[in-house]
C-alpha cells in the first residue's frame, strides 16, 4: 500500500544542492551503464549537470508516447513548443538532423528568452500559420503571451491542448 502523506516528508533535491552534492549524488552502478553528463537547460539562471543514459531516454520516449495517448493526439500531431533552453534551440544554428526531426515531427520551436513585442507578434504569425493541436511551453511565458495577445485584441488558433513543462522559479 502506497501511502501518499510519506511523499510529504522526503527532501526536496534543488539545484544548488545537485551541484554542491552531485558527487554524492551519482549512482553506484554507473560503471555498468553507458552515460553522459549534460547541462540543464538554465532557465532558473545556472545551469546544474544532470547525467543521462539510455534508461532515461527509454523513459522519456514512454513518457512521450503516454501523454500522446492520455491527450488523444498522434506523435506526429503538429505541435509548438515554446521553450528557453539555449542549448535546446540551437540559436539559429540548426543542423540538418535537428530540423529534419522537427519537420518529420511537425514542431514548431520558439525561443521563450527572446519574447520581445516584436517577436511576440512575429510568434502569433507562426501560430496562426502553424496551427498547432498542442502548445508546449513555459507557464510564465505562456500567460505572457496570452496577455500580449489579449491586450492587443488579436486573433489566434486555439490548441486543443495546452501542456506546461516547466517554469522559472
Amino acid at each position: 500500500v502506497v501511502h501518499l502523506e510519506n511523499y510529504s516528508k522526503l527532501p526536496l533535491l534543488d539545484k544548488t544542492i545537485l551541484r554542491k552534492e552531485f558527487e554524492r549524488l551519482k549512482s553506484d552502478d554507473l560503471g555498468t551503464r553507458q552515460w553522459k553528463e549534460k547541462k540543464s537547460g538554465g532557465s532558473t539562471g545556472e545551469p546544474a549537470i544532470v547525467i543521462f543514459d539510455q534508461e532515461r531516454k527509454d523513459w522519456l520516449r514512454a513518457l512521450n508516447s503516454l501523454r500522446n495517448e492520455w491527450t488523444g493526439f498522434p506523435s506526429d500531431a503538429p505541435r509548438l513548443y515554446i521553450i528557453g533552453s539555449e542549448r535546446d534551440l540551437f540559436v539559429g544554428q540548426e543542423t540538418f538532423k535537428v530540423r529534419f526531426l522537427r519537420w518529420a515531427y511537425n514542431q514548431v520551436w520558439l525561443n521563450a528568452f527572446k519574447m520581445s513585442k516584436e517577436k511576440m507578434a512575429e510568434y502569433v504569425e507562426i501560430v496562426n500559420r502553424f496551427n498547432p493541436v498542442q502548445i508546449h511551453a513555459y507557464n510564465d511565458c505562456l500567460y505572457e503571451f496570452a496577455k500580449y495577445i489579449d491586450h492587443r485584441g488579436l486573433r489566434v488558433h486555439h490548441p486543443q491542448s495546452i501542456v506546461l513543462v516547466s517554469g522559472v522559479v
